[in-house]
């Protein structure tokens, strides 16, 4: 009987190497759902992809810093992410998984579990201060828009309405709201945190993207980047040769600007100076993340890529389906 256990023992060994190699082989390669299960850091950045195939509805990923998948949540339909403050996240998705249906923000925790959930109108834009709080920019029934704040374990409040809005973002103090005022020219708005006006400026030409930058507010008007300090007096304007240029976030004293029906990428930094003017590997950009380093995270369809300081590309993570936003835990 003693062979018999030796090959009992042989055959258990065997089935753990073949384990351990299985684990290997599904970390190298299969998609960011199943290497997920498999990490244990937590995120550094949080991805929203829109479309998971046969698994259905979306996912918001969660990626450590070397953007290894490390959490998952399943999500119906993501439209917007952005960082809840604590390593967390807020995301808008369209619960019956149509843009014109029902839309909810939760709140994510830095663990992946849902901690809030609050419905909403339909997102026009999504922004956080640096203390967590998030702002809503949502569309009304009455084709106004309204502008909601959502602080953590609390209800979300009305703090403003606009006839037309369809950008925001936020500092540690303010809220900057862009739109159109009327058929040639728009118009930015510069709010306290409660609601309360501090500036206001007419544009050239609608405004369809703005960013806090450095202490001051970039935005997209028209065809040209411009910058306003903090009571909205315009220091510098820089004229786009881009198709739909939108604008990335995150920290540093540049701005991210990158075309979202092409592949140029752009940072400008002061006094309106291209530091970089970049052709991406791949079309369809979605959506980019400045690095402290002075790089970027680039959010493509397919995959995540990285831009050193130097301006040169990095593969960072693929097999997401439709990646549709990308931002920072922190």
């Amino acid at each position: 009987m003693e062979p018999r256990a030796k090959d009992g023992r042989r055959i258990g060994c065997a089935l753990v190497a073949a384990g351990a190699v299985g684990v290997a082989l599904a970390w190298l390669a299969h998609p960011p759902w199943l290497r997920g299960w498999l990490a244990l850091e937590a995120p550094t950045w949080w991805a929203a992809d829109r479309d998971v195939g046969a698994f259905g509805g979306g996912a918001l990923e969660g990626l450590d810093a070397g953007l290894r998948p490390c959490a998952r949540v399943r999500a119906p339909h993501p439209v917007r992410v952005a960082a809840a403050g604590d390593g967390g996240a807020w995301l808008a998705c369209a619960v019956a998984g149509s843009a014109r249906g029902p839309h909810e923000l939760w709140r994510i925790d830095a663990a992946a579990r849902r901690t809030e959930r609050h419905a909403i109108g339909e997102p026009l834009d999504l922004a956080a201060a640096p203390g967590g709080d998030a702002f809503l920019l949502a569309g009304a029934a009455d084709g106004r828009a309204r502008l909601l704040r959502f602080a953590r374990h609390g209800p979300p409040l009305s703090i403003a309405e606009l006839p037309e809005g369809t950008c925001v973002a936020a500092s540690a103090e303010h809220v900057a709201i862009g739109g159109a005022l009327d058929s040639s020219g728009g118009r930015l708005v510069l709010l306290s945190h409660d609601g309360f006006l501090v500036a206001e400026a007419r544009l050239d030409a609608p405004c369809t993207d703005v960013a806090a930058v450095d202490g001051a507010w970039c935005a997209i008007a028209g065809a040209a980047l411009e910058r306003r300090e903090r009571g909205l007096a315009r220091s510098w304007a820089l004229a786009l040769d881009l198709a739909r240029p939108r604008l990335g976030c995150g920290p540093g004293t540049s701005a991210w600007v990158f075309d979202e029906l092409g592949q140029r990428l752009l940072r400008v930094g002061a006094g309106g100076r291209v530091e970089l003017d970049l052709v991406s590997p791949v079309r369809s950009l979605r959506a980019v993340v400045a690095r402290e380093d002075g790089g970027a995270l680039v959010a493509t369809d397919g995959a995540l890529l990285c831009v050193t300081s130097g301006g040169e590309w990095r593969i960072g993570q693929g097999g997401f389906d439709a990646l549709v936003d990308v931002c920072a835990a922190r």
